[in-house]
């Protein structure tokens, strides 16, 4: 597991679950992401979304849920995650201002961050979701409507499984990322189970729930691609500062991380390690 590549849009990045592809055969694992149709956005949303760029992102997939950001902070929490290195950021659907709060990210700020919606539970928030151009949809469970309807929108479904026939089933009806939910009632040995159980799909599988840095390195082991984080991650009432210091722990804990610095606004990485 080496680097993930996702083919965005300049402004606003656009994936499809279908695209999600593994290449067994390259010297690392390497998913594969085409941009989503921009049926039904406004004219300026089709514009943004129809410049495709191509952009490489080290693995582990890292998805930051914020849930409870206050709209006015929005922008200056995704910065902390952003810079830190995190690659995947989404709000919960029953965050207060939550379209407002996924409008008001400025995409040409973060050209290569993957914005979600996290917590979905009805076929409306996902149709929100698109409407806010949003990349991922990500559930606690999986409900086979939500995954159909975020695929025919041309997002990915992030559905969430705890044991293998949940996840063969969440394959099946065409999640794009598989998250492992609660990690606190999932042991890494449980959770490799669940990796076996989907192997020939070479669909990743993420760990999420209470996971704390200290517990990444086990479930490395179990085949995990990458975590998602929330509450051990951010909390309201936290600092940028103190934002930031807790994902470089989380993204430091997950051995052969390569560090992204990157100027924001100008959008360029300065280096890896």
């Amino acid at each position: 597991m080496a680097c993930v590549h996702f083919a965005a849009c300049a402004a606003i990045l656009c994936i499809s679950a279908q695209s999600f592809i593994i290449d067994p055969s390259a010297s690392s694992s390497t998913v594969h992401v085409s941009r989503c149709q921009a049926a039904r956005l406004s004219c300026r949303e089709t514009e943004l979304r129809s410049k495709p760029r191509e952009d490489a992102l080290s693995l582990p997939i890292s998805i930051a849920v914020l849930r409870d950001v206050q709209l006015e902070r929005a922008v200056e929490v995704v910065r902390a995650l952003y810079e830190e290195g995190f690659n995947m950021i989404s709000v919960t659907a029953d965050t207060k201002n939550f379209s407002k709060i996924l409008r008001s990210i400025p995409r040409s700020f973060f050209p290569d961050l993957l914005l979600g919606a996290s917590s979905v539970t009805t076929l409306d928030e996902v149709d929100v979701a698109f409407a806010c151009a949003v990349n991922f949809v990500s559930s606690t469970s999986c409900d086979p409507a939500i995954v159909k309807r975020t695929r025919d929108l041309g997002m990915v479904s992030i559905p969430g499984v705890s044991t293998p026939a949940q996840a063969a089933s969440a394959v099946q009806a065409g999640g794009g990322i598989l998250k492992v939910y609660p990690a606190t009632n999932v042991s890494p040995n449980q959770c490799r189970d669940i990796v076996n159980a989907i192997k020939t799909s070479n669909i990743p599988v993420v760990i999420s729930g209470g996971v704390e840095p200290d517990q990444l390195q086990a479930y490395v082991k179990s085949g995990a691609s990458g975590f998602a984080v929330g509450r051990t991650l951010f909390e309201p009432e936290k600092s940028s500062a103190e934002i930031a210091d807790r994902a470089r722990c989380f993204l430091l804990s997950w051995p052969q991380k390569r560090r992204r610095h990157r100027n924001v606004v100008e959008s360029e990485d300065a280096g890896a390690s």
